[in-house]
């Protein structure tokens, strides 16, 4: 009897440990179906936001509550219509929950295995061109990013050549004009970029009420309006030449510029009366070339301008070597023996477009350019970087 009693005890803890360890696998298999479930519907829900997020505008700033919000807006509107989503569930966070838990997923070792988040990319683009006789104008980028856009038809003051242009877009070129890559035709307008010179405007602490001859060394000046300066002979300027409108500023000789110039934007564009003239010979590098000194601390950090002159026009008739940084204004004339390298975009804001005329010979260099632009704000695009994943 005793012997029987222990086997049925024996029995009975075995069938116990059997329970329990099918409970526990019971367990472990929901919620691993539980967990690669969810892990599904997050993967879902990411290509899903992936698809409807790619390549949206949102606005240039760098508060929170702004992207989001529209980032939020765009959901719902595109979600509205959706089985797969509530979109008026749709809720935005500006700043971290105090009830969530932020975690990316990894290995045993602690190694990540992926991530995804959307990263913001900017660009300038050029607007269209007028060119005359005689002139050159080249992309120096590789084969296939040489390229001269056209929007779609109709669309006035958009590209101005010698011959027939008609309304199905086609382009016929004079003599002696070369483009040094594709023609395409049929783009859709860009979103063009808003110069906001007020950060340059700290760093202009030396007033510059007239003109100058002779050899002149100027540092980070400032031009009042209606002043209407020539700087003639060798000119040498250092740091940030911020023009006040309106004005016409002439760089009349030979003209060294280590920094940038900034107008402020004129109340009522007038071309006659806000211009930039370069009619020397123009030597010029970007604000990271600045020398030492305190005068020019936190301007070396504004790099990849090198003319913001929005409601201006501007004007070269002579030579340059490099221009190191974007240059935008309201149109830019390239006339008689104005040659040289721009090391970044050309950009028209207004219906004035970019003419060159006589033996005028310009590089676009976009291959050293710089990808950010100090003083200049333009929408936003987000683009989804594999392998980036945090949630």
């Amino acid at each position: 009897m005793l012997v029987t009693l222990v086997f049925l005890a024996l029995f009975a803890c075995m069938a116990v440990a059997i329970a329990s360890q099918a409970s526990m696998n019971m367990t472990l298999t929901r919620n691993r179906a539980n967990a690669q479930q969810a892990g599904a519907l997050a993967e879902a829900g990411l290509r899903l936001a992936q698809s409807s997020l790619g390549g949206l505008s949102v606005p240039s700033t760098s508060e929170a509550i702004d992207l989001n919000q529209a980032i939020a807006d765009h959901l719902r509107e595109a979600w509205n219509a959706s089985a797969m989503t509530n979109a008026d569930s749709i809720a935005y966070y500006s700043n971290h929950h105090p009830q969530h838990r932020q975690f990316r997923p990894g290995g045993a070792d602690g190694q990540l295995h992926h991530r995804r988040k959307a990263r913001p990319q900017r660009a300038l683009r050029p607007r269209p061109r007028q060119q005359g006789q005689d002139r050159d104008g080249r992309e120096r980028t590789p084969p296939r990013r040489q390229q001269r856009w056209g929007r779609k038809p109709p669309c006035r003051h958009q590209q101005h050549q010698r011959g027939v242009i008609n309304p199905n877009g086609t382009i016929t070129k004079g003599p002696n004009v070369e483009v040094g890559g594709d023609e395409i035709i049929g783009v859709h307008e860009p979103e063009w970029p808003e110069p906001d010179v007020s950060i340059f405007r700290p760093y202009a602490t030396n007033v510059q009420s007239g003109g100058t001859s002779g050899n002149t060394l100027l540092t980070n000046i400032l031009i009042p309006p209606n002043t209407n300066p020539t700087f003639d002979g060798n000119t040498f300027i250092y740091g940030v030449v911020y023009v006040q409108s309106p004005n016409t500023v002439t760089f009349a000789g030979n003209t060294t510029l280590v920094g940038c110039v900034v107008c402020e934007p004129p109340a009522i564009e007038n071309l006659d009366q806000n211009k930039l003239e370069f009619t020397g010979n123009l030597s010029s590098s970007g604000v990271e070339n600045l020398p030492p000194g305190a005068q020019f601390d936190g301007l070396r950090e504004l790099t990849g301008a090198s003319i913001l002159a929005q409601g201006y026009a501007v004007e070269f008739g002579g030579n340059f070597n490099t221009i190191s940084g974007a240059m935008i204004a309201a149109g830019f004339e390239f006339t008689g023996n104005a040659s040289g390298q721009i090391r970044g975009g050309v950009v028209a804001l207004s219906d004035a477009a970019i003419t060159l005329g006589g033996n005028a010979n310009l590089t676009i260099d976009r291959e050293n350019a710089s990808d950010e632009v100090a003083g200049v704000t333009s929408g936003l695009e987000l683009v989804c970087v594999s392998g980036s994943y945090s949630e």
